[in-house]
């Protein structure tokens, strides 16, 4: 059950266009296992992932300390699942995440996404929000914020990647994985795949006739991205 955050950037409709992009062995995987795979927050390289500025450690009346130590307990028990909302692909989301030989990119909408997961544990729906790293999330909620809003918060230069964030926390212990998989029905999710631009020209029947295998029947484009 996704659900749209109450407070967070949830001005997207149903209908709209999201993009996710994988290696194919990870596309293959998703197929196989039926499961859409969240990544821990701690485990994340990104530096522009939960940006923390003196601003808003004021704002929560914390030390400075003490407001990165609330922020590593959030990103423990913090589960991340990460889509691009545009009508169109990206050429940087080719680049980071799959590639232009074999990568593979799913387009499907809002609505699909939500539909497609199995799953009764609740799962939040938001746009990630771009802020100034200069002024911290207090710009963006002023005396709306709540700490756990940083999980929806990414610094302004990764704005171009227009990402719409699936989340859902765990108990605090001292066992868990690096990701878990949450049960999809992958009929329901996909709604058209591109292939990579330089794919051999054998790829999208191939991958046409991996998707009937698992009783898919949607469009498999070639990339117009280079």
């Amino acid at each position: 059950m996704i659900n749209k955050h109450a407070y967070v950037a949830n001005d997207f409709s149903d209908d709209a266009i999201i993009w996710k992009y994988y290696p194919l062995p990870a596309f293959l995987a998703l197929l196989e296992e039926s499961k859409l795979y969240f990544t821990r927050a701690d485990k994340l390289t990104d530096p522009n992932e939960f940006p923390i500025t003196e601003d808003d450690a004021r704002a929560f009346r914390m030390s400075m300390k003490d407001y990165r130590m609330s922020i590593e307990q959030i990103k423990a028990r913090t589960y991340l699942n990460c889509w691009r909302l545009s009508d169109y692909e990206s050429f940087g989301m080719w680049n980071a995440y799959a590639d232009a030989a074999t990568g593979i990119a799913i387009k499907t909408d809002v609505k699909s996404l939500f539909s497609s997961v199995e799953t009764h544990n609740p799962i939040t729906a938001g746009r990630i929000m771009y802020i100034d790293i200069e002024k911290g999330m207090t710009q963006k909620w002023g005396k709306e914020l709540n700490i756990n809003y940083i999980t929806f918060a990414k610094t302004k230069p990764y704005e171009n990647e227009s990402e719409l964030r699936l989340t859902f926390e765990t108990p605090i212990n001292d066992d868990k994985p690096d990701s878990i998989g949450v049960p999809i029905n992958p009929q329901t999710l996909i709604k058209e795949i591109r292939v990579g631009s330089s794919s051999r020209s054998f790829v999208p029947m191939l991958i046409k006739k991996i998707l009937k295998r698992y009783e898919i029947t949607v469009p498999v484009e070639v990339s117009d991205v280079r």
